[in-house]
């Protein structure tokens, strides 16, 4: 299974394991429209179908709650990626978007970080509040649709465990 996940790419999907982005490829920063903004968001060029990109890798790090043991507003997860390739791959797609581009032999950590924002909008008036990242799954024994397999509480994972980060490609 590890192995199928670390050579998956599907084009016509744009979802697939990052090191397999062909750079410079097909991928651009996506179009912006009345109602669907994706200009920030890495798609298939001239679209605004955006870029799922998987990073297999053991965790190092990760943040879901805040020191008071509240959900955090912002979640974090730091992994050490499995493909040795990710790093160039992503440097590479990194410079080919970027203005001015990074020509440092330096290029960051070999350790990969997603984040994401948990905050939701309140309704008229309201206060915005936080919800609690629930999009862990459990895939020991398979790997398939999301919507089919069982979830799992951010508690359970760990330093060192293997997971699978499913993540869009933005810029600020």
């Amino acid at each position: 299974r590890l192995y199928a996940i670390i050579i998956y790419f599907d084009k016509t999907r744009c979802v697939g394991a990052l090191d397999r982005i062909q750079v410079p490829g097909d991928w651009d920063w996506g179009l912006s429209s009345a109602f669907n903004d994706a200009s920030n968001l890495l798609c298939a060029k001239g679209t605004s179908k955006p870029l799922t990109v998987w990073v297999p890798g053991e965790v190092t790090n990760q943040y879901f709650y805040d020191d008071n043991g509240a959900p955090a507003k912002r979640v974090a997860i730091s992994v050490q990626p499995l493909s040795g390739r990710l790093h160039d791959t992503s440097k590479n797609l990194l410079n080919s978007l970027s203005s001015p581009r990074n020509t440092s032999a330096a290029f960051g950590p070999d350790q990969f970080r997603a984040t994401r924002w948990m905050t939701v909008r309140g309704q008229r008036g309201q206060p915005s509040s936080v919800i609690e990242f629930s999009d862990y799954y459990d895939a020991r024994t398979v790997l398939k649709d999301k919507l089919l397999m069982e979830k799992i509480g951010v508690n359970q994972i760990m330093e060192h465990d293997l997971v699978l980060i499913e993540a869009r490609i933005g810029r600020y």
